[in-house]
Formats: structure tokens, sequence, C-alpha cells
């Protein structure tokens, strides 16, 4: 078992080789490598938090979208 810290860390998809994580600081969304537990290309989408409410990811398409309950958006993470 490993530990990955990610503060205020929320949902996990499938993106191919690698998982795409949130976070609700922002949100926010980064990579996690799986096999090393090794976060990068850590992307702030919004400068809010989220306070009452989760953000959620989808790798889907050509993109992974990210969702941001207390903002009613969805952000397209690049």
């Amino acid at each position: 078992m490993r530990d990955v810290a990610y503060e205020a860390a929320d949902a996990v998809t499938n993106a191919g080789a690698t998982l795409r994580v949130t976070s609700d600081q922002g949100p926010s969304t980064a990579m996690l490598d799986p096999t090393t537990g090794r976060l990068t290309d850590n992307v702030k989408l919004s400068d809010a938090f989220i306070g009452d409410a989760n953000a959620d990811v989808v790798a889907a398409g050509d993109g992974v979208w990210v969702s941001s309950p207390d903002q009613a958006a969805v952000y397209k993470a690049p």
C-alpha cells in the first residue's frame, strides 16, 4: 500500500498509463504515476476552494474534465 500526499485530494480517474487526480483546492488536477506514486503536471483550474461538495474527474475524448459544484462549472484540463 502506498500513500501519496495531495492536499484536499478528492477524485481519481484512469488516464491511460497514469491516473488523473483532483483536489478541492481550486479545484486543481495532477497526473499520478501509479508505479512510482509521483505527482506531476499539477494544474490549478480556479482560485476558489470547494467547501461543501466534491470535485469529480473523468478522462473522456481528448481531455480530462473536472467538475466544481460550488462554482457551478465544469473545467477541461489542459
